[in-house]
């Protein structure tokens, strides 16, 4: 059922995904530099490369960690303007919306809403439902902030794992790497299931 009378407590509340997106995720792409395997993904190409990848400077591990810094928050930041942009500009009702319209034993689909409801919040009986909240259905900003920086990540990991000299490094490197679009699945999935989006909310 889309229309849910009552949402769910949150699986991932939103401090979860702050501390993850902007405390874990950039720990990880400063540890990725220190990474000893990371060698030849840190230092510049050449020509006639050596047989053995020199160890980075402290000057391209500085370089590639303040780089791909500011390159990730570039795109957080962003994809949360642009979360809220469009949550404010198309304002499509939650699933729990006649909840907070029409308060606990409201059950009436969006079909039946009057005008007034629908283009306003006078027209709802419960005032304290926390009415504009419930228009902010799409997009999902906890599912487009965790697969934003999820994805980034990942790519990162993936391309520093795909040119390591170590075969069992560029392994585990492709495995890490799976895990923040993993989390970003996990957090969509709990926002369908919390009744909190609808599925298009977070594709």
């Amino acid at each position: 059922d889309l229309w849910r009378a009552v949402a769910s407590p949150e699986t991932v509340p939103v401090s979860q995904v702050w501390l993850i997106v902007f405390l874990t995720y950039p720990i990880a792409i400063i540890l990725i530099a220190l990474f000893p395997a990371s060698a030849a993904a840190l230092t510049p190409a050449t020509s006639n490369p050596p047989r053995r990848t020199p160890l980075p400077t402290p000057s391209e591990r500085a370089t590639f960690v303040f780089r791909h810094l500011v390159g990730y928050t570039s795109a957080v930041l962003l994809t949360v303007a642009t979360t809220d942009a469009l949550k404010y500009y198309v304002g499509y009702f939650r699933p729990d919306f006649a909840h907070r319209c029409f308060g606990p034993s409201g059950d009436i689909p969006p079909s039946l809403y009057s005008n007034v409801t629908i283009t306003s919040n006078a027209g709802c009986p419960n005032q304290s439902g926390h009415l504009n909240e419930g228009r902010l259905s799409f997009p999902s900003g906890h599912s487009s902030i965790t697969f934003c920086a999820g994805l980034y990540l990942t790519l990162l990991t993936i391309a520093v794992a795909a040119r390591s000299p170590s075969d069992a490094a560029a392994q585990v490197g492709l495995l890490a790497g799976c895990a923040p679009v993993g989390y970003a699945m996990y957090v969509a999935g709990s926002r369908l299931r919390d009744g909190r989006h609808h599925p298009a909310d977070v594709v």
